[in-house]
């Protein structure tokens, strides 16, 4: 398949990002949390460790699934096709969405990521705000929010996400945006 020029100049502004980020160098406060942090987890038996993060993958591979079967991400993919058709009438299933050019799918994506921002910051307030309760239930709603902002982002690109391969790849997408900029190497 070749790319158009559109096309290509998106890749070379992801290829320079990318370079970017390569480049980070980590403040000396940041190498020092990551040195505490590794000494915390070495201080724990290698089974606990192991546990916990089985634990942790298996919650988030559920997480992942209760959120794509949700009505609420079912008619997320509606809305996304019906946004689709306005460029292009004969989008019917998200993989006719390789039909569209990369600036009518950044404008899909970009919709989402908009109303994403602003429920990250309703949730963040509301956790700021007051009470035990929403402090707690803080770590939980962010990652329900960026794990859903994935799949949205994902099927606004005509992957279809509910299938073993994509939801693998969907939180691995979401582990390395999760993690913080001197980790993304």
């Amino acid at each position: 398949m070749e790319f158009t020029n559109r096309e290509m100049k998106v890749w070379n502004e992801i290829s320079e990002w990318q370079e970017k980020l390569y480049q980070y160098e980590p403040t000396d406060l940041a190498a020092l949390y990551d040195k505490w942090l590794e000494q915390g987890f070495a201080l724990l038996p290698e089974n606990v460790q192991q546990q916990f993060f089985e634990k942790l993958d298996t919650w988030l591979f559920h997480l992942h699934a209760m959120v794509q079967s949700s009505q609420v991400q079912i008619d997320a993919r509606e809305r996304i096709l019906a946004s689709a058709r306005v460029f292009n009438e004969e989008i019917e299933t998200l993989s006719d969405l390789n039909h569209l050019s990369i600036d009518q799918l950044n404008y899909i994506a970009n919709q989402h990521i908009a109303k994403h921002r602003l429920y990250s910051f309703a949730q963040g307030g509301m956790s700021g705000s007051g009470g035990l309760l929403l402090l707690g239930s803080d770590i939980p709603a962010m990652t329900v929010i960026n794990v859903r902002i994935v799949q949205l982002i994902a099927m606004s690109y005509g992957v279809e996400v509910n299938t073993p391969f994509e939801m693998m790849l969907a939180l691995k997408v979401f582990n390395a945006g999760a993690m913080p900029k001197r980790l993304k190497e």
